[in-house]
């Protein structure tokens, strides 16, 4: 893959986030998913998030990767202050909040807003259609265009999840018919998550052929940026440990995806 995407999604007790990276064609692979457990009303949950934000992944070939983008979903009205103040001073990573934007005509993505104390970047997610992409690609059968890979990361709860709503359609009072999610399951994290990391893709517009020209010479130029980052950033008392993690995009688990 040429680039990796990340999402997050904010619970009572929970910040849960994933990564995933993209190839051509929309080929995906989950590379990471990790939960940190804590109030999101406190700093301490928000600077375990700040710190694995800054991982490098490695490739088996040496090659080294870091997140280019991450969305914040913000729709959890009790703690959207706490993810503007979060996301406010970090447009130089692209970590950003985001919201739904429901209706089936509406793009994926929007332009972004900062209408909100903070001034913090919003953007707008089409979920509607972007939940429908994620579900159409899960239905693909062979690695290529449009397959979603997964890793070992994945368990039996996460395909759960990833499959907890439908669409069906209801019937309005003025007779018209109208199409509309239906969660199966209470849990949908991982579905949010997966749509958050595709419009976090459709914001960079990636040009693919550019990326793989270019993507050997990145190396030692995104170890200097990190180190920068580190440094510079306000929020914290320490520097950010830039860690590396070998990159698993091997097709490891067992578990059905739940499609048919």
């Amino acid at each position: 893959c040429y680039m990796l995407t990340a999402a997050a999604d904010i619970q009572g007790d929970r910040i849960e986030y994933m990564v995933r990276g993209w190839g051509r064609d929309y080929e995906s692979w989950l590379i990471d998913f990790k939960i940190f457990y804590g109030n999101p009303e406190q700093s301490e949950v928000w600077e375990q998030l700040n710190g694995y934000l800054m991982t490098l992944y490695e490739r088996e070939t040496g090659e080294m990767m870091n997140v280019k983008i991450c969305f914040i979903d913000s729709g959890d009205r009790p703690y959207i202050n706490s993810i503007y103040k979060f996301t406010r001073d970090k447009k130089r990573r692209r970590i950003y909040a985001s919201k739904d934007g429901h209706g089936w005509n509406r793009a994926i993505i929007s332009r972004p807003t900062a209408n909100n104390t903070y001034k913090a970047p919003l953007f707008t997610i089409g979920v509607d259609s972007g939940k429908e992409i994620v579900q159409s690609r899960l239905q693909i059968k062979e690695p290529g265009a449009g397959y979603m890979h997964f890793n070992n990361k994945a368990d039996e709860e996460y395909f759960k999840q990833l499959t907890a709503e439908k669409i069906e359609i209801v019937t309005m009072p003025n007779g018209q018919k109208r199409r509309q999610w239906k969660k199966v399951r209470d849990r949908n994290e991982a579905l949010d998550l997966e749509c958050y990391a595709y419009a976090a893709l459709e914001v960079m517009k990636p040009n693919w052929n550019r990326l793989a020209r270019d993507f050997n010479d990145e190396r030692q130029k995104l170890l200097e940026e990190y180190k920068n980052i580190a440094n510079e950033e306000l929020e914290l008392k320490q520097e950010i440990p830039v860690q590396q993690i070998i990159l698993n995009m091997k097709d490891e688990t067992q578990i059905s995806r739940g499609i048919n």
